[in-house]
């Protein structure tokens, strides 16, 4: 399941309303808010969408149909790495770029939101 992004969320702060947490054998599980109400779950923000290919992918050692110089594996460690150490991680430029979920309007701006899009290119 994930995000459907053409969804609005039906209140702010939605996601705070579940947390992880851990029982007594030391298995995940989710707590739900007491606070959460009916309506706030009425419109569903969640869509199926299917990921065999792309599970397939990753078992044959790759993410992506393109060619790599190294396996998923060591790309996970590698984006593990810059997580932990709070790393940007830049992609290349390229006609992909004019797809950039992470472009902020000039409202966004104006309330001093990053533009990712700016920042990519500024590099």
């Amino acid at each position: 399941m994930m995000l459907d992004k053409n969804k609005g969320c039906p209140t702010d702060g939605l996601n705070q309303k579940f947390r992880i947490v851990r029982n007594a054998r030391n298995r995940t599980g989710v707590k739900v808010s007491a606070e959460l109400s009916e309506e706030e779950l009425a419109d569903k923000i969640l869509v199926k969408v299917p990921v065999d290919e792309f599970v397939d992918m990753i078992h044959a050692g790759s993410d992506s149909k393109e060619q790599r110089s190294i396996s998923f594996a060591e790309e996970v460690d590698l984006w593990a790495g810059h997580y932990e150490r709070d790393e940007v991680l830049f992609s290349e430029i390229g006609s992909k770029c004019k797809r950039c979920e992470f472009v902020c309007s000039k409202a966004d701006e104006a309330s001093e939101k990053k533009s990712g899009f700016k920042t990519c290119w500024k590099r």
